[in-house]
């Protein structure tokens, strides 16, 4: 997991994470990722090799310098993210984040990633060109960011229907607003280790000023 500044989007965990971690808390403000189509397209085109299924159509959308539909993909991306925001920040009893989804009740959040999933069909086909092996090729004729944001909503919902939303954690260092999803053994409080050092150089600070103060 890295993360850029205090405060700065954590990167590396399950897609449907890191879509959730494309906003944060910074020193000025708040940060998008997703906030113009470029940066949107800059985002897809980093996460683009962990996408399970990449038919034509993505690639194809993927390769241009100027992709049909960028501002459609990421408004449905921050609409995504803010669904999926919403019910990590009920799972999780979220409290602390200074970001609040504005996606804000389940029923509303559940329709936008069931209707992500639904609207992003494909299918697996067989290929067999001339001096050749068979291949299986993925096909599916909707628009390159339909499928991205179809994709990373079924992984979501993998996420949430399955057991290891119970490793789903919402960062409780002051100000951060990262979810990641603890696998360790021993249990992992921060998003980062810049957090915790952080939380734990405040919490030393408080002590000796509170000590230094006269009873």
């Amino acid at each position: 997991m890295l993360t850029t500044q205090r405060h700065a989007r954590l990167i590396g965990e399950e897609l449907p994470v890191d879509l959730m971690n494309t906003v944060w808390s910074a020193p000025g403000g708040v940060s998008d990722v997703l906030a113009t189509p470029e940066s949107a397209m800059d985002w897809v085109r980093e996460i683009a090799p962990r996408l399970p299924q990449q038919p034509r159509s993505f690639t194809h959308w993927l390769a241009s310098a100027t992709p049909l539909s960028a501002h459609m993909a990421a408004y449905d991306l921050r609409r995504l993210r803010d669904a999926i925001r919403c019910l990590a920040h009920e799972l999780t009893g979220d409290r602390g984040s200074k970001i609040l989804p504005t996606v804000l009740d389940r029923a509303t959040a559940l329709e936008v990633v069931n209707s992500a999933v639904a609207g992003a069909p494909h299918w697996p086909a067989l290929v067999w060109r001339p001096r050749s092996e068979p291949e299986v090729s993925v096909q599916g004729d909707v628009p390159g960011g339909v499928v991205a944001v179809g994709q990373i909503a079924r992984q979501a919902v993998e996420l949430f229907g399955g057991r290891d939303r119970q490793r789903l954690r919402a960062c409780p260092a002051a100000g951060c607003s990262n979810y990641f999803l603890d696998f360790g053994r021993r249990g992992r409080t921060w998003c980062s280790g810049s957090c915790g050092v952080r939380v734990r150089t405040e919490i030393s600070a408080t002590r000796k000023k509170q000590g230094a103060e006269p009873g």
